[in-house]
């Protein structure tokens, strides 16, 4: 934890932080909580025990708000069972006058479990997105809302409409997350990303 802390820490204004995580979620006490590891939880040991091992969804929405407000761009990644039921005032990332803000990206809505299948996670399909599937446009570079979108049908497809990813966004849809081919041979500058 001192490790990321440090690291979370040295991010400057105009950064690009991308927090990601594919676990175990879970709704309870009006909260969507992470899971890092499996506790016991889903064998149904109780909902007692997600206070000694969960991450609450309003703690990191907390967490995200400070970096925002510091000029940091953030992006929120969620792999989770029902991850769209995240607590997330967009009104809380928008700084008037500021660049900053913040994209949550998440699996499923709130009343959804997340496929979990290799072929199928929204993890995978939003990195081939990013890989180049995903440039509807053939300009070589891969935006935030191509790649979303990308993912966002195929996740349907292969889950029979059973399964619908969530994207909220005070960033822009033309946001670059990824340069391809000649335009990144030729010396285009990324954005830093921590």
């Amino acid at each position: 934890m001192r490790a990321l802390e440090d690291r979370l820490n040295s991010c400057h204004e105009g950064d690009l932080l991308v927090l990601f995580f594919a676990s175990h979620g879970v709704l309870q006490y009006d909260d969507f909580f992470v899971l890092p590891y499996s506790d016991g939880y889903e064998a149904g040991v109780g909902s007692a025990s997600i206070m000694h091992s969960a991450i609450s969804g309003s703690l990191i929405m907390d967490f995200v708000s400070y970096f925002v407000k510091k000029d940091v761009n953030v992006i929120l990644f969620f792999d989770t069972c029902y991850s769209a039921g995240m607590s997330f005032d967009i009104s809380n990332f928008y700084n008037p006058g500021s660049e900053s803000g913040c994209a949550l990206i998440v699996s499923a809505s709130p009343l959804e479990a997340a496929t979990d299948s290799s072929q199928d996670t929204f993890s995978l399909l939003f990195s081939q997105g990013l890989l180049g599937e995903a440039d509807f446009n053939s300009d070589k570079e891969v935006t935030i809302r191509e790649a979303f979108d990308y993912a966002y049908e195929h996740v349907r497809e292969r889950s029979d409409g059973m399964q619908h990813p969530v994207f909220i966004s005070t960033l822009p849809n033309t946001l670059v997350l990824k340069s391809l081919g000649e335009k990144e041979e030729q010396g285009m500058e990324p954005q830093r990303v921590r």
